[in-house]
């Protein structure tokens, strides 16, 4: 008598777990793309920064309100020029801007984060600072932002950025007959984290300042879930997606590799202790790797600010790629003394 009844839960269970095996996986890779969206999504607007250039710009709070502590016009710079970029054996044009500095000095690329672009405060205060200290600047928009080409219409977190930098950096040896040895490359977050990699890939460049960047994109990818609310598993489902379906795999190309490159070559780390969006133990692992990793040729110098901004009208405080705007005094003395050393320039 029990036997029939056992038998029809063994089927009932069985029709289920197809059904919970069928549904899973499917379900997994839907929150993937939902999650995979979001981290890839691009902002060709510039957000609120589009109305700004390097002879009128203002500095933003993410909210879009400009930062009234901070006085941008004294950053203000002329004669910039509109230029373009291509990048070799792709169907992508890069959109810029140069601009020349004192004769035989050399030349520094500029790398904004993800959905941003060349107008960005946080590309043009530090290129104001070199240009004052007689620096030639080049600020590229990366490809799928801005008015640069639209690839793919996503962010790809430096996986084919990179090629942007080095061709940014080959195009100023080109044009303007500047050896590639005196081209550094600045970056701030995801901007840091591509010309990260772009020093790993390219060992002709000599010298890479790095503001705010991750070590590894699993631990980000954890947090920034955390920092959202939403369950940290759902990394992995975004990952997973990437590579199934757009053939992008979110964590190659870590700056973990490329501080472990070092050599004789010249690297700058800068990380904000209260930073919530790239926490400070992504600056400090940067720091002892590459430290372990330099020679005696090259050198490594860093610092770990402990700024806050404050809040913006219903938003803030700010702790992400802030010490400029917060300490820009100091930043400028850093950041101009970096290059002065590693390019070895001596000033009376």
């Amino acid at each position: 008598m029990e036997k029939e009844p056992w038998s029809k839960r063994k089927k009932i269970i069985a029709v289920v777990s197809v059904i919970i095996l069928t549904l899973a996986p499917i379900s997994y890779l839907l929150v993937g793309s939902i999650v995979y969206g979001q981290i890839a999504a691009s902002d060709p607007a510039c957000g609120s920064h589009d109305e700004n250039e390097p002879d009128k710009f203002w500095a933003h709070h993410y909210n879009g309100t400009r930062i009234e502590s901070f006085a941008s016009e004294s950053y203000w710079f002329n004669g910039s020029q509109n230029v373009t970029i291509q990048v070799s054996d792709e169907d992508i044009t890069l959109d810029a801007w140069w601009k020349k500095g004192e004769d035989g000095m050399p030349v520094v690329i500029l790398i904004h984060g993800i959905r941003s672009c060349k107008r960005n405060h946080e590309v043009l205060i530090p290129a104001s600072m070199l240009v004052d200290s007689g620096y030639s600047v080049l600020i590229p928009t990366l490809r799928d932002h801005g008015d640069s080409t639209r690839d793919d219409g996503r962010v790809d977190g430096g996986i084919t950025e990179w090629k942007d930098v080095v061709a940014s950096w080959n195009w100023v040896n080109s044009t303007h007959d500047i050896p590639k040895s005196e081209i550094g490359v600045y970056g701030g977050s995801a901007g840091a984290a591509i010309a990260a990699w772009a020093f790993h890939r390219e060992n002709g460049i000599q010298a890479a300042f790095i503001d705010s960047s991750w070590y590894d994109f699993e631990r980000l990818m954890k947090e920034e879930l955390e920092f959202s609310g939403l369950p940290t598993f759902l990394g992995g489902a975004g990952v997973s997606y990437g590579r199934l379906f757009t053939g992008v795999d979110l964590t190659e190309n870590p700056p973990s590799e490329a501080v472990a490159n070092v050599g004789d070559r010249n690297i700058f780390i800068l990380g904000n202790i209260p930073d919530n969006r790239i926490r400070i133990h992504h600056a400090t692992d940067l720091w002892n790797s590459a430290n372990a990793s330099v020679s005696s040729e090259g050198f490594v110098d860093g610092w770990f600010s402990n700024v806050v901004l404050e809040e913006a009208v219903n938003d803030g405080p700010y702790d992400h790629l802030v010490t400029m705007v917060v300490e820009p005094d100091e930043y400028k003395n850093r950041l101009v003394t970096f290059f002065d050393t590693a390019f070895m320039i001596e000033r009376s």
